[in-house]
C-alpha cells in the first residue's frame, strides 16, 4: 500500500517548477487549479493531482502521460479505465488535504479505501467550545464523553480530530458522503496508546448502528505535532498486513517519475503570473 504526504505549505514553487507541474496534469485539472482564489489551495490541489498520477504509475505500471483521470458525479477523481487493459477492479486510491499537507492512500488490493487528514490546531475563527457545540451532533454520546473527559482543551481537540478523521476515512471509503448520518458510526480507540509519528497503528474499533464491524481496518498516525491521519479499508484475512509509514515526499520525489502530458513550453506564462500574484492568507477555519 502507498501512504504518501506532501507539505504544500513549505513548497514555494519557482516559475519553472509550477510550469512543469502544470504540464504534468490534464488540461481540465490545470484549469480547475488555476481558478483557486488562494495560492495555498492551488498548491494543495496541484500536489494532490501529482500524487494521484505518481501512485497510479507506480502501482499499475501505466505510463505517466497516458493516465486519464475523470470525476464522479460527486466530483471525486477516479481513474478512467476505458483505455486500460490491465485488471484494475481491486485498485483504489483516495486523497485528502487539511492544514499544511495533502495525503494519498492507494492500493492494488483495496478498492474501497479512504484517507482523511486533520489539522489539530485550535480554530482561529471561534472558541473551542463554540466549535464543539456546532460539531457535537456528529458524534455518539459515548464518543463525545471520551472526547471531552480530559480537562485540557488541547487534548480534547486531539481526541476530537482523531475521531473525526476516522469517521471521514470510512465515509470516503464507502463513497456515501453527505448522505450518511455520522452518529451511526462509533469509534473507540485505546486512550492509553500514544499515536506514532508517520507509523500507523490499527487498534481502533468500529461500530455501525451499534454493531461491531470486524471487516474494516482503520489506521491512525500523526504526520507531525499538528496533523493526524486516518486510513480505512476493507480487511483481507489472506493478505499480510502492511503498516509501512507515511512517507513525506519532497517536490523532487513527487515529480521524479513524471512524463509531462504537454510540452511545458506550451503552458501560457500567464498561468504562472496569475498564480504568483495570489495571496496565501487564509483562515484555517
Amino acid at each position: 500500500m502507498i501512504r504518501w504526504a506532501f507539505n504544500a505549505k513549505k513548497w514555494k514553487p519557482t516559475k519553472d517548477e509550477w510550469i512543469l507541474a502544470a504540464a504534468c496534469v490534464q488540461p481540465e485539472e490545470r484549469a480547475r487549479i488555476g481558478r483557486f482564489m488562494f495560492a495555498c489551495d492551488g498548491r494543495l490541489s496541484m500536489a494532490g493531482r501529482l500524487l494521484i498520477r505518481k501512485a497510479i504509475c507506480q502501482l499499475l505500471g501505466i505510463r505517466y502521460n497516458e493516465i486519464q483521470l475523470k470525476r464522479t458525479k460527486a466530483q471525486k477523481p477516479i481513474l478512467d479505465t476505458d483505455q486500460v487493459t490491465i485488471d484494475t477492479s481491486q485498485f483504489g486510491f483516495n486523497v485528502s488535504h487539511s492544514g499544511d499537507y495533502v495525503v494519498i492512500a492507494a492500493s492494488r488490493y483495496h478498492h474501497k479505501i479512504g484517507v482523511d487528514i486533520a489539522d489539530i490546531r485550535r480554530p482561529l475563527s471561534e472558541s473551542t467550545q463554540d466549535f464543539f457545540r456546532l460539531m457535537k451532533q456528529q458524534f455518539t454520546p459515548e464518543e463525545w464523553k471520551r472526547i471531552t473527559q480530559h480537562p485540557d482543551e488541547d487534548q480534547q481537540l486531539h481526541k476530537f480530530y482523531r475521531n473525526w478523521a476516522l469517521k471521514e476515512s470510512y465515509v470516503k471509503a464507502v463513497g456515501i458522503g453527505l448522505g450518511l448520518d455520522l452518529q451511526r458510526l462509533s469509534f473507540h480507540s485505546d486512550e492509553t496508546l500514544t499515536l506514532q509519528t508517520r507509523t500507523p497503528v490499527t487498534q481502533a474499533t468500529f461500530k455501525l448502528d451499534g454493531v461491531l464491524e470486524n471487516a474494516w481496518c482503520f489506521e491512525e498516525c500523526y504526520l507531525d505535532e499538528e496533523h493526524c491521519v486516518a486510513v480505512a479499508y476493507e480487511q483481507d484475512d489472506n493478505m499480510q498486513k502492511d503498516l509501512s509509514e507515511f512517507r513525506v515526499l519532497t517536490f523532487e520525489e513527487l515529480i521524479e517519475s513524471a512524463e509531462p502530458c504537454e510540452d511545458p513550453g506550451q503552458i501560457p506564462q500567464e498561468y504562472w503570473t496569475k498564480f504568483s500574484g495570489k495571496s496565501d492568507k487564509k483562515s484555517r477555519r
